[in-house]
């Protein structure tokens, strides 16, 4: 009896010590069908949110073009008006020099080469409507689109329309324009305008001392008129009692202040081209005068160069990496060069003396 009870102590110790058969390890079983529908599922949403990126893009390709004003210029004379987009196309009518006309709002995807007065342009056909009532397309080159804003006083530089010559002869207006004559104004500063002058006219919340890049790595002291905003410009001084204005520094995109012609900063080199309606030398992008432009080849702006210059800059995420690689450096280029067909240059700074 006491033997028997041995053993079978024993054998249940035994068994009582074997493993249990288990489950294998989830991480050790092949992969599920419902994980190869979730990579499925994956590439789905991928796929989907490539197609919504597209259509937010062609959204906001079809929002600026909306947004663009219903108004257009000509501004070459003899620009042909064709049936239907394209070189070859019949001609149906003319647009002469200053001519407006309305545009309906619908361009072609296909950019095509036309040369203006000396520049080389690379744009879209435009469908319009001319004053007589033909509706044709014109190659956008020889348009400018015209701003219909009452604050924008059209004019040139070099010969200001009576408006301008109005605003200068109040020599503070008591309201800002937002325009500014080279060699004359800023809205409501002129050359005498000191920054106790400044603050009556802006309000003491407005401006801000503190210091402007000018040249390559070098720096001046300022005053800041609506700091950190896109209409900020930057004033620096004569005298240390600020009360004789040396240049004003306009460098953020977006904002209000503009030429009677329509400059701004933001502004494409094309349009630029337009405006002179010649080609433009500048800088190279590299070194202290990287992008400044040197020569407007006797264009409509060249009268009024000696009160104001322009440095450009690129959009390097429109840009040929290759072709940029070609223009970072010191040498003069043409706006005609064939870089500048695959770049997207702009207007980046303006700087404007006021004597």
């Amino acid at each position: 009896m006491r033997y028997t009870l041995i053993i079978s102590t024993f054998l249940l110790f035994c068994f009582a010590c074997r493993p249990t058969p288990t489950k294998k390890k989830e991480e050790d079983s092949p992969i599920p069908t419902t994980t190869s529908r979730s990579l499925d599922e994956a590439e789905k949403e991928e796929a989907e949110s490539a197609v919504a990126l597209r259509h937010t893009e062609e959204e906001a390709v079809e929002y600026r073009e909306m947004s663009r004003p219903k108004r257009v210029r000509c501004w070459v004379d003899g620009l042909l008006i064709k049936q239907f987009p394209g070189n070859q196309m019949p001609k149906v009518g003319t647009m002469r020099l200053d001519e407006e006309a309305e545009y309906l709002y619908q361009r072609t995807a296909r950019l095509s080469e036309y040369v203006f007065r000396g520049q080389k342009f690379t744009d879209a056909w435009y469908l319009i409507k001319n004053t007589a009532g033909i509706v044709g397309w014109v190659h956008g080159g020889g348009l400018k689109f015209v701003e219909t804003s009452p604050n924008v006083i059209q004019g040139n530089e070099g010969q200001t329309d009576v408006n301008a010559r109005k605003s200068e002869t109040n020599a503070v207006s008591t309201e800002n324009d937002w325009v500014f004559l080279p060699g004359r104004r800023m809205g409501p500063i002129v050359k005498n305008t000191s920054e106790e002058k400044l603050v009556a006219l802006f309000g003491p919340d407005n401006l801000k001392r503190g210091k402007v890049a000018t040249i390559g790595a070098a720096t001046e002291p300022c005053t800041y008129i609506y700091r950190e905003s896109p209409d900020e410009i930057a004033i620096t001084w004569k005298d240390e009692t600020r009360t004789k204005v040396k240049a004003i520094y306009i460098s953020n995109i977006g904002g209000k202040w503009h030429s009677p012609s329509g400059i701004k900063t933001g502004m494409a080199l094309g349009d630029l081209a337009k405006l002179n309606e010649a080609p433009i030398l500048f800088y190279g992008f590299l070194g202290d005068y990287s992008g400044t432009i040197s020569d407007w080849k006797k264009g409509k702006i060249s009268p009024a160069t000696k009160g104001f210059y322009i440095v450009l800059h690129y959009d390097a995420s429109k840009s040929s990496q290759e072709f940029l690689a070609q223009v970072k450096n010191e040498k003069v280029f043409n706006s005609n060069a064939e870089p500048f067909r695959h770049i997207s240059v702009y207007v980046k700074r303006i700087v404007v003396y006021l004597d």
